[in-house]
């Protein structure tokens, strides 16, 4: 058995043709989902990309995943993931709702992509067709980001808001 991971291109060459039809058709093993840790931006990011690139077969995997890496209450903090997403729900349905919407928003955009016949020559459509490649793979990450903050479970940030102290009849308050 060949081990592809190691043959680049000029060593492929060769290969013979079934080995190299089968270097063409090669892929490395992807991590598993479950592998990410969702306390930092980068896991975070990472268990919505393999998330993405597996699609909606492994939703029930990476709800529980989910589930079992939030801190208590879990319920409260479903609730306030599907309710800062728009996609509402409670509990595990919230969790389920929140990946779908992700899903679909990193996946779905408006971009038309160049067809070849709408351009004078083929330098024309491959500048055409890399901006269009740039900025679908820009949604994509913009959409992964922004999930990726909603996993949080502090939807609404950490930062200090302006505010107004009231002063009630409750003993010590202060200014």
């Amino acid at each position: 058995m060949i081990d592809f991971s190691q043959i680049g291109f000029e060593e492929a060459k060769k290969l013979s043709p079934e080995d190299y039809r089968a270097w063409l058709d090669w892929e490395p093993e992807r991590p598993p989902i479950s592998s990410f840790s969702l306390c930092t931006n980068e896991g975070r990011v990472g268990f919505l990309e393999e998330y993405i690139w597996r699609g909606e077969e492994a939703l029930f995997e990476a709800v529980t995943i989910l589930w079992d890496q939030l801190c208590e209450p879990k319920a409260n903090r479903c609730f306030g993931i599907g309710l800062a997403a728009g996609s509402g729900g409670t509990g595990k349905w919230a969790l389920a709702k929140f990946l779908r919407k992700a899903l679909r928003e990193a996946l779905d955009h408006d971009y038309v992509q160049p067809c070849g016949y709408n351009y004078p020559d083929i330098h024309t459509f491959h500048t055409a067709s890399m901006e269009f490649f740039a900025k679908s793979y820009d949604h994509y990450e913009r959409a992964v980001q922004k999930y990726a903050d909603l996993l949080v479970t502090h939807p609404f940030g950490n930062a200090p808001r302006a505010c107004k102290l009231i002063k009630g009849p409750w003993g010590n308050s202060t200014e």
